[in-house]
């Protein structure tokens, strides 16, 4: 039963990460990716880590597929936007990236022989400890990706109403 239903959430990361690779439309990669995001999702819950879970589908499902949903139809893209040559070009390289990534993940499991050299750790981290990382030492890291959000999206609007005015 546990297998199973772990190869249910992986196949549905990977359809998932394909769909995203391989559609031509933004609007239905967007989808794909929604649908990836939550088959890891489902992995962090079926792994024991439910505050990851939950983190995974309010972040980056509710956040950041939403934003580029918002993106994608801000700058008005559509099917006939790229031609039959960049999309061929686009999937080409991403396959050599994805065999490239396969590779070297193939290679780091050859090295570590299937052996569990890292020990598990004990003891999981609290919400408290979590948040005293956040807050506390990696505050510089969270308000200058808070500000990066920003950014993207003010040029992601400029981008459009020039493209309006023009």
């Amino acid at each position: 039963m546990n297998l199973t239903v772990f190869y249910l959430l992986a196949a549905a990361v990977l359809v998932g990460g394909l769909g995203v690779v391989l559609s031509a439309n933004p609007v239905t990669s967007a989808v794909f990716l929604l649908v990836s995001l939550l088959g890891v999702a489902g992995l962090f819950a079926f792994a024991g880590s439910g505050f990851l879970a939950v983190t995974q589908v309010l972040i980056y499902i509710g956040a950041v597929v939403t934003l580029f949903t918002f993106v994608v139809m801000l700058l008005c893209l559509r099917d006939g936007d790229l031609t039959e040559t960049q999309l061929r070009s686009q999937k080409i390289s991403s396959l050599l990236l994805a065999a490239l990534l396969l590779g070297n993940l193939l290679a780091v499991a050859a090295f570590w022989g299937g052996s569990n050299r890292l020990a598990p750790s004990t003891s999981l981290p609290t919400m408290e400890s979590l948040a005293a990382a956040v807050f506390g030492r990696f505050s510089l890291a969270f308000e200058l990706m808070s500000i990066l959000l920003l950014v993207a999206i003010v040029g992601v609007i400029a981008l459009a109403q020039r493209e309006k005015l023009e």
